[in-house]
């Protein structure tokens, strides 16, 4: 029977009646359809015999018949019309109340209902046989398939092209994202359709996406013949950059800037490169004049800056920072100790800090921070007392700053650990007799810093720590640390304040 398939689409109507072998219970023989055997669907009477069928089955055998509105009765023989043909409402009813199974036969649906809700159930039944919902494609499969064939397999299925869909380029905006295209011609679209295709440039041989093939031409093939926009030569694009760069026997239309012009001489005439030695001749001593003027004012400014003039005084007042001092251990145990952080004249170790500048981009004052340990500090010894100066060290411009240094100056020890107050020193302005060791550096090297603080007496104060080297020895990875704070893994943090308003 045709309705009784599992394979009908749950969109077309039925034909024949219901599959027995679902139904929960043996089929009664007064529900049997004559003709096809199965329970009858659509049941209509004969009139004239009283004998019943499927409405789908009977109208085969109209069809069958050599006049369409009459045909004999496939039980008894009798003559039937359409007219004498009704539908039996209270057969239908009885045989929809009948139980029955998924009429799929598959092992996942385990659904049972009454025959009138079987064509529901088929709408949402995952062993359904359904056809592909792409237009073209004619298989058939089950509903819980569907998806998979569709990704996969399916041939009519739009997908998009990978090759155009990632390919970021101006032409995206014209061709999309990625061009949709049925699988089965993917192959024939990425071949010859694909704007994100490569293809071999005519000119220069190289693989060029085929959406900025055009732009290759124009832009970047080293092998294509553009023209000079200056003159009427004519050549590979590899070519053109020498006849435009070449003074002697490139392009002499092309219009150039004054050679001076690039030598701190704000001259701004352009003209052809053939006459630009005649105006270089004309304009000898103009040249000369603005070459003296531009050195003047570059002088002026730098020397005006790096001063500390008054439009830097009110647009930088005072600058902070928070500089470490690192590897205080090297101040008091000769095995750790680094020979290019001590003094040839002392012999005594000195920490610095990272170089530091009163003015922005590296400019002004340049000062160092310098970690001194007094000396006689024996192995057990719980004191451990140490200097901290802060020193002006050699810079670039200092021939153009007023020396000594006269601004205000503030160091803070930080306390890292613990809740009691900073160590804070702060060098006045007042203060005159200090300030002669802010004084103009001679240049020196790194190591002979120390020394020079310890001759000069320094700026800066004493800074008392509680510590032993005996924690070091036993627990070395943690470094030097005091009771007091100020020292933890080995590390000093310094606060320094500049402000020469």
């Amino acid at each position: 029977m045709a309705a009784a398939e599992g394979g009908e689409d749950p969109d077309e109507q039925p034909g024949g009646g219901f599959d027995p072998d679902f139904l929960t219970d043996p089929l009664q023989s007064f529900f049997e359809c004559p003709l096809c055997l199965a329970a009858m669907c659509c049941a209509v009477q004969s009139s004239v015999c009283g004998h019943q069928f499927c409405k789908s089955c009977l109208e085969k055998v109209f069809r069958a018949s050599r006049q369409q509105d009459c045909c004999l009765c496939p039980v008894c023989k009798k003559e039937l019309r359409k007219q004498m043909i009704f539908p039996d409402i209270a057969l239908n009813r009885r045989i929809l109340d009948l139980k029955t199974r998924c009429p799929n036969g598959g092992e996942q649906c385990k659904w049972k209902g009454e025959l009138r809700e079987v064509q529901e159930h088929r709408l949402l039944c995952p062993d359904q046989l359904v056809k592909c919902p792409n237009e073209h494609c004619q298989q058939r499969m089950k509903r819980t398939l569907v998806d998979r064939h569709r990704k996969d397999a399916c041939l009519h299925q739009l997908v998009k092209c990978d090759t155009c869909k990632y390919a970021k380029f101006s032409f995206t905006r014209y061709f999309g994202a990625g061009r949709q295209v049925e699988r089965m011609n993917m192959e024939e679209h990425k071949k010859n359709h694909c704007p994100g295709r490569e293809i071999t440039c005519d000119a220069c041989k190289k693989q060029v996406i085929f959406g900025r093939l055009k732009d290759h031409h124009e832009k970047r093939c080293l092998f294509t013949n553009v023209k000079c926009e200056f003159c009427p030569f004519v050549a590979h694009r590899r070519l053109l950059e020498k006849h435009l760069s070449d003074e002697d026997e490139g392009c002499q239309e092309r219009i150039v800037p004054c050679p001076f012009a690039s030598e701190g001489v704000d001259c701004k005439h352009k003209c052809a490169r053939r006459l630009m030695p005649s105006h270089v001749k004309a304009a000898s001593v103009e040249h000369q004049l603005l070459l003296a003027k531009g050195l003047a004012s570059t002088r002026a400014g730098l020397c005006k800056m790096m001063a500390g003039g008054e439009e830097n005084r009110t647009t930088n007042v005072s600058r902070s920072f928070t500089l470490s001092l690192e590897n205080m251990t090297e101040l008091v145990l000769p095995h750790n100790k680094d020979t290019s952080r001590m003094s040839v004249h002392t012999g005594h170790y000195f920490v610095p800090s990272e170089p530091f500048h009163s003015g922005p981009y590296g400019t002004g004052y340049n000062f160092i921070i310098v970690a001194l340990a007094d000396t006689g500090m024996g192995l057990f010894e719980r004191k451990l007392q140490v200097s901290i100066y802060v020193h002006t060290i050699p810079g670039a411009f200092d021939e153009c700053l007023q020396w000594p240094y006269k601004g205000h100056i503030k160091l803070t020890a930080v306390r890292q650990k613990g809740t009691d107050g900073d160590e804070v020193y702060e060098l006045h302005r007042e203060e005159k007799e200090s300030r002669k060791h802010l004084s103009q550096p001679k240049p020196m090297p790194f190591d002979e810093i120390g020394c020079q603080l310890l001759k000069n007496g320094g700026v800066g104060f004493e800074l008392p720590l509680n510590c032993s080297t005996s924690d070091y020895w036993s627990y070395p990875s943690r470094g030097l640390e005091d009771t007091s704070g100020f020292l933890v893994a080995d590390t000093l943090k310094v606060f320094v304040e500049l402000d020469w308003s």
